[in-house]
């Protein structure tokens, strides 16, 4: 459907040509927001090369449109799977852990708070 593949690559394919465990992760990020979008087209009508572009100046995709527009547990999984440098993502047995953990023990819906929201923490951080 004229899908381009610049849509799941993580940037250092796209720049390099190079694969790994780390950019199967970007990929992962960008299956689970698909999922969870109940299969909307990622960067909805953006041409490849635009979300090169977009991409590589530091946009990420926003929580799909049905779930909460706060950070939830999974966006910020997706949005750790979108780290720019490949260290910082984290490493499927990490996703695995995480989903599990997720699954377990679901997080109950928020309503809006007076509170700001915190920034994501990263994942390296997070008690499993």
């Amino acid at each position: 459907s004229g899908r381009s593949p610049a849509l799941w690559a993580a940037p250092e394919t796209l720049q390099f040509g190079h694969f790994s465990s780390a950019s199967d992760v970007w990929s992962f990020g960008v299956v689970m927001w698909e999922l969870m979008a109940f299969g909307e087209r990622p960067y909805w009508d953006m041409s490849g090369q635009d979300v090169i572009k977009a991409v590589e100046d530091g946009f990420r995709l926003a929580p799909p449109p049905e779930c909460p527009p706060r950070p939830t547990p999974l966006h910020r999984l997706m949005l750790d799977c979108w780290q720019k440098d490949p260290s910082e993502r984290p490493r499927f047995s990490q996703i695995h852990s995480l989903l599990s953990k997720m699954v377990q023990d679901p997080e109950p819906p928020k309503c809006a708070t007076t509170t700001s929201p915190r920034p994501p923490t990263p994942l390296a951080d997070r008690a499993f």
